[in-house]
C-alpha cells in the first residue's frame, strides 16, 4: 500500500492523500510496506472538509473558483501538468484560497516538485490551519522524504483536526509509516484505526492483511480477507490477496477459484497479468 495524500490510483507518484470527487463549494522494508501510500494518495478533485469560505470579492474570486475547480478535476483524472497551471492561475487571481493552495501542493507533490510542494502547502495551514487534508498531504510528502518525526506529527495533526472528514487515510498513512520502521504492532493498531474509521476502506484491510501474514497470524489474514472479499465481491485486488494467501497455505482448489473469479474482475491490465501469473502456479 502506498502513501496517500488524496487518492488517486497512477503508480507514477505517490498515494497518501485524502480522495476526492466534486469541486468544494465556497462555506466550509518487508512486504508490510504498504500496498498504497494512502497520498497523493491520492488526489484529486474538491477536497472532503477542506474548503474555507475565505475569498477575493468581485469577479477574481468567481473566475478564480472555476479555475480551481478546473485544476481539482485535470489531478482526479491524472493530468498534472494541466491541474498545476490553472491552480497557479487560480491562486494568482485569489491568492486568499486555502484549497487552492492546497491542490497545488498537491500537484507539486505528483510532479515530484518536493520544495514547492511543501511551500504551497504550508501556505494552505497558513490560511486555514484547520484544513486536516493539507496536514496528511504534508505528512505524506515528508513521509516520502523520510522525515518520519515530521510526517508522524503531520498525520496526528490531520487526525486532530475538527470536521477531518477522512481519518482513515491519516490512520493508514500512519500504519504505513510504522510498518516501514518495523513497529508492526503500531502499525496494525493504525490499519485496525482505519477500518473502524470507514469500513469500506478498502486499502486499509489489504495492508493489515500483509502485516498479518508477515507477523506469521496467517489465520487471521485469511479471516479478514474472507470477510474483505464478502464486502468487496467486485474488487480484483481481493481476488489476488487472497488467491495468494490461499497458494501459500496450500488450499490449491479455492486458491484458482478465487484467482479465476478475480481475474474476470481485473481492468487494469497489470492487474490481470499479475492475477495470470498466480494462476498459471496452478495450472
Amino acid at each position: 500500500m502506498r502513501l496517500r495524500p488524496g487518492g488517486l490510483r497512477r503508480p507514477a507518484h505517490p498515494q497518501g492523500v485524502d480522495p476526492a470527487g466534486a469541486p468544494c463549494r465556497p462555506g466550509g522494508g518487508p512486504r508490510t510496506v504498504i500496498r498504497r501510500l494512502f497520498l497523493p494518495v491520492v488526489v484529486v478533485a474538491a477536497l472532503a472538509g477542506a474548503c474555507t469560505g475565505v475569498s477575493v470579492k468581485g469577479e477574481d474570486a468567481a473566475v478564480a473558483a472555476k479555475f480551481r475547480d478546473i485544476g481539482s478535476r485535470e489531478l482526479a483524472i491524472g493530468q498534472d501538468e494541466a491541474a498545476l497551471n490553472d491552480l497557479l492561475h487560480a491562486r494568482d487571481l485569489d491568492p486568499t484560497d486555502a484549497t487552492t493552495h492546497h491542490l497545488l501542493g498537491l500537484a507539486y507533490l505528483r510532479l515530484s516538485r518536493y520544495a514547492e510542494a511543501e511551500r504551497a502547502l504550508q501556505e494552505a495551514l497558513s490560511r486555514d490551519p484547520n484544513m486536516g487534508p493539507a496536514h496528511n498531504s504534508l505528512g505524506t510528502l515528508y513521509s516520502i522524504q523520510h522525515k518520519d518525526a515530521e510526517a508522524a506529527a503531520a498525520f496526528h495533526a490531520a487526525l486532530a483536526a475538527p470536521g477531518y472528514a477522512t481519518p482513515e487515510v491519516a490512520h493508514g498513512n500512519l500504519g504505513q509509516l510504522y510498518a516501514r520502521q518495523g513497529d508492526a504492532l503500531a502499525a496494525a493498531a493504525e490499519m485496525r484505526a482505519a477500518v473502524e474509521a470507514n469500513p469500506a476502506y478498502e486499502d486499509a484491510y489489504l495492508a493489515l492483511a500483509d502485516l498479518q501474514l508477515a507477523g506469521g497470524e496467517t489465520a487471521a489474514a485469511r479471516s479478514l480477507l474472507e470477510g474483505a472479499l464478502t464486502r468487496f465481491p467486485a474488487s480484483a485486488r481481493v481476488h489476488l490477496a487472497l488467491g495468494k494467501l490461499l497458494i501459500r497455505t496450500r488450499d490449491y482448489r479455492a486458491a484458482l477459484r478465487t484467482l479465476k473469479e478475480g481475474q474476470k474482475l481485473a481492468q487494469e491490465p497489470g492487474m490481470r497479468e499479475q492475477i495470470a501469473q498466480q494462476i498459471d502456479i496452478l495450472e
